[in-house]
């Protein structure tokens, strides 16, 4: 039948009404492994220190959950927060790029994606301004 062919053309995840389950390829989360919930609870610390402020310690337990998990986008990204709290940009930086990497399409990718490019458009207007301050704009 054709829809079968446009179902599978397109990876559908659900039945469209009329189509049996089996004619559609279903995918699966593979199960999360010891590892991985190990490092879900390290990120999840991480948050808890990132919102008391305590940015030093959130980034320490995010990067046990990136050792633990290093596929782990969310941490990657936590990561990047931290580090950028810290005035460590280019930390923040390494750390969004590997997020993107892991999951350009993902909420969390796209996040990582708006967090560079306000970073850069930070970096441009300093430059701007620096500039301007040595031309004797201000």
């Amino acid at each position: 039948m054709a829809w079968d062919w446009l179902i599978r053309r397109l990876g559908a995840m659900r039945a469209l009404p009329g189509v049996e389950d089996s004619k559609v390829r279903k995918r699966r989360k593979p199960p999360a492994t010891e590892q991985h919930k190990e490092a879900a609870l390290h990120l999840k610390q991480g948050r808890e220190s990132y919102n008391a402020k305590n940015y030093s310690g959130a980034l320490e337990e995010f990067r046990r959950a990136v050792d633990l998990d290093t596929e782990y986008a969310l941490a990657h990204y936590y990561v990047g927060l931290a580090a950028y709290k810290l005035n460590d940009s280019q930390t923040a930086e390494r750390a969004w790029l590997r997020t993107q990497e892991l999951g350009p399409t993902s909420d969390t990718g796209q996040k990582a994606r708006n967090k560079l490019e306000l970073v850069k458009r930070q970096a441009t207007n300093v430059v701007k301004e620096l500039e301007q301050r040595v031309r004797g704009g201000r």
